[in-house]
């Protein structure tokens, strides 16, 4: 409080687990509201009835592969696209955005952008994890920080948070790179048998994948990702696929990142060579 912080974070990693408890204890030490963030805390995962938090950890920890980050950490908000509301967010973990190494034929930049648009997309807590202080990072990802309409995308509440629409039945394999197992290795010792499922080895992720945030007068924000990261391709929505979408005549496309639109399309829209 002396330092007049805004939230904190309550790491699964101690001896008390009672999330309530701890957010009574420490919202009782001064007038102004805590944002509390449940990492493993218990209970971890809200309820439509229950959530004491202010967003919770969906994921086990996040780190500087873009194929764990993609194909763990955001896959993990799916379980809770009907749960996961305003003072209650599902939170696959910080932003990795200025920190991927480069991967497969994949840029930095492209791994970036599309990161930072799959947490807007599902209403996660935007919270930046790179070296700020880094003028060099920051120059190269500050454009996709401070795109107004994307941040506007995670901003806007219409009653759910952002989902799963579509991906393809095509599947890719990846290895992690060693450092990166034994960091999940590490991490996961944190939290007991919490994910003990999980593979340390790699992850496996649709070729592409379609996720789509319901926002204000029936539009959506969709986010189209191609996760080969050795290749390009077409991706194509099918309007049908599109919750209210599906009997619009004629559908307005945008693009978020270049803030121009696109043009009117009837049945489908594809993005060529991502």
């Amino acid at each position: 409080r002396q330092y007049d912080f805004d939230g904190i974070k309550l790491d699964g990693c101690s001896t008390s687990h009672n999330i309530s408890n701890w957010v009574r204890l420490i919202n009782a030490t001064g007038s102004k509201p805590m944002m509390i963030e449940n990492c493993h805390n218990q209970p971890n995962y809200a309820t439509t009835e229950w959530c004491d938090m202010n967003f919770f950890r969906s994921s086990n920890d996040i780190n500087t592969d873009y194929t764990k980050a993609i194909g763990i950490n955001l896959q993990s908000v799916i379980p809770y696209a009907n749960i996961s509301r305003p003072g209650c967010f599902a939170y696959p973990d910080m932003l990795e955005v200025g920190n991927f190494p480069p991967q497969y034929n994949a840029t930095q930049y492209a791994m970036d952008r599309t990161h930072f648009g799959a947490w807007c997309v599902v209403s996660a807590p935007l919270i930046i994890g790179y070296d700020v202080t880094d003028a060099n990072i920051t120059d190269r990802v500050w454009d996709i920080l401070s795109n107004t309409e994307a941040i506007a995308v995670s901003q806007t509440w219409a009653g759910h948070s952002g989902a799963l629409l579509d991906e393809s039945d095509e599947q890719l394999s990846y290895i992690y790179p060693k450092h990166i197992q034994q960091e999940m290795k590490a991490a996961n010792a944190k939290y007991g048998e919490l994910y003990a499922s999980e593979s340390l080895e790699g992850v496996t992720l649709s070729a592409y994948q379609i996720w789509g945030k319901q926002l204000l007068n029936n539009s959506w924000a969709i986010l189209m990702m191609n996760n080969d990261g050795s290749n390009s391709r077409d991706v194509t929505l099918e309007f049908s696929k599109v919750p209210g979408l599906a009997s619009v005549v004629d559908v307005k496309v945008r693009s978020i990142w270049n803030k121009t639109d696109v043009g009117v399309y009837s049945t489908a829209y594809t993005a060529y060579n991502i």
